[in-house]
């Protein structure tokens, strides 16, 4: 245990106040039975602050039974005692539930996998080496995610993300005297040299964004069927929002009618507004993006209800006529109501032809998105995520300062700077004619709208 530098009574000789050599805080030590006891940050480097925060502090330690050692001296346990306090931060609205979900893939995922191949199982394993070769051993891996999907090893950006977290949980544990901080890993994040326009979520080039385009427009050619063909124009037009708005795929799925806002410029077009929820992994934002876009969307959506209450009426009338029955051959005799027509609480993304007014799932989207790619045929490695990249890209070869963009997508300028500068120098401006309507089609279908709202 480090040494103790202070140590003074308090509460009546029922506690004491105490102050580790390598620790900025004060501490309450309360004796719990025998040579037990537990130790709760005050949570200031002040004695008479201290002093002041005792008795909260000690009616919390008496309020809780102690932890046993096994308890504390298990990993995995130590994690998900870690998951639960980051939890409690989410309802009290200090914390983005994305993040929490984030903390708890890592650790899930990786962190306790990893762990387990070095026979990590406590926290009296961990030495100041254990992690040191966690960088090297997830560059190795040939598989990831859910699917297994190939890899060349993990991004730089993952492994560091992953090394931030280690740390905040290594520190958690330290504060609550589960690891002696003696022993606790000094972790160094990667120097990440890779390109990162070849990296996981690279932008279109110009002419695969042409022939993506191309075979986009094509999955509605030789549809008859309304359902089937609105289906489609919804993946073309989740297509188009994600290019023109920059959002990640999670934040447009939370985005609901209310969240959007049509406003008239002065030269007559129109941009649109989004507010993105506070619930999402950067918090919440405002985003401007192309309003003819957003208006189109929105007009789809209401057609799709107009066809599944076509398709509604037309059964219902088959069960007045007794003509419908189940997998028993009991006739049904009860009509399915109408949907009703959108309002703000609505998603903007919503699947009428779904139960609960819910939107696709995220892997739906992908499998459609990889059918456009397979016909495609890249070398690279195109990904959802590369709608917004090519959408950043676009707004920084206009010219677009980078802090604006920067906020408008969310993200930070380090980020923007690192990623995608040097863009100028490999596209030429004049080749951004790509970004133009690059399939022939009447105005109202038009794919890519040129102006930058």
């Amino acid at each position: 245990m480090p040494k103790i530098e202070v140590k003074e009574l308090t509460l009546n000789g029922q506690a004491y106040i105490i102050k580790y050599a390598e620790r900025l805080t004060f501490y309450l030590r309360v004796n719990r039975g025998g040579k037990r006891y537990t130790n709760i940050s005050l949570g200031t480097a002040d004695v008479k602050q201290a002093h002041k925060n005792a008795l909260a502090a000690y009616v919390k330690v008496e309020g809780e039974p102690p932890r046993s050692k096994t308890r504390k001296l298990d990993i995995s346990k130590a994690c998900e005692d870690y998951l639960e306090e980051r939890a409690k931060e989410v309802l009290r609205g200090q914390l983005a539930p994305r993040s929490q979900d984030l903390y708890r893939q890592r650790i899930s995922q990786r962190i306790l996998p990893y762990c387990r191949v070095k026979g990590i199982r406590s926290i009296g394993d961990i030495t100041k080496n254990t992690f040191q070769d966690y960088a090297g051993h997830y560059l190795d891996v040939t598989q990831k995610g859910k699917w297994q999907t190939e890899t060349a090893g993990l991004s730089a950006g993952t492994i560091n993300t992953d090394i931030t977290t280690i740390k905040a949980v290594l520190n958690w544990m330290v504060e609550r005297e589960m690891l002696d901080p003696k022993k606790k890993p000094d972790l160094k994040k990667l120097k990440d040299r890779k390109n990162y326009r070849d990296e996981a979520n690279p932008a279109f080039l110009p002419e695969d964004w042409k022939r993506f385009c191309d075979e986009l427009y094509a999955v509605e050619n030789g549809i008859d069927d309304p359902e089937t063909l609105w289906k489609r124009r919804w993946f073309i037009h989740w297509v188009r929002f994600q290019y023109q708005s920059g959002c990640r795929p999670h934040e447009t799925a939370q985005i609901r009618l209310g969240d959007s806002e049509i406003v008239k410029r002065k030269d007559g077009k129109v941009s649109g507004i989004l507010k993105i929820s506070n619930t999402t992994k950067t918090g919440g934002r405002e985003v401007a993006m192309n309003g003819s876009t957003l208006q189109k969307i929105k007009s789809h959506l209401t057609k799709g209800i107009k066809i599944r209450n076509q398709q509604i009426e037309q059964y219902n009338q088959r069960v007045f006529a007794g003509e419908v029955k189940d997998k028993k051959g009991t006739t049904l005799t009860l009509p399915l109501p109408l949907i009703p027509q959108v309002s703000k609480d609505d998603l903007l993304m919503m699947n009428p032809f779904f139960d609960g007014r819910s939107v696709y799932h995220i892997e739906h989207t992908r499998q459609w998105f990889n059918r456009v790619l397979a016909k495609c045929d890249f070398d690279r490695k195109y990904t959802l995520y590369s709608l917004r990249s090519t959408h950043i890209s676009f707004a920084l070869l206009q010219g677009q300062r980078v802090n604006l963009v920067a906020k408008n997508c969310g993200t930070s300028l380090a980020m923007i700077q690192k990623t995608y500068d040097g863009l100028s120098s490999r596209f030429h401006i004049d080749s951004l004619g790509f970004f133009q309507d690059s399939v022939p089609r009447d105005e109202d279908d038009a794919l890519i709208q040129v102006d930058a709202d």
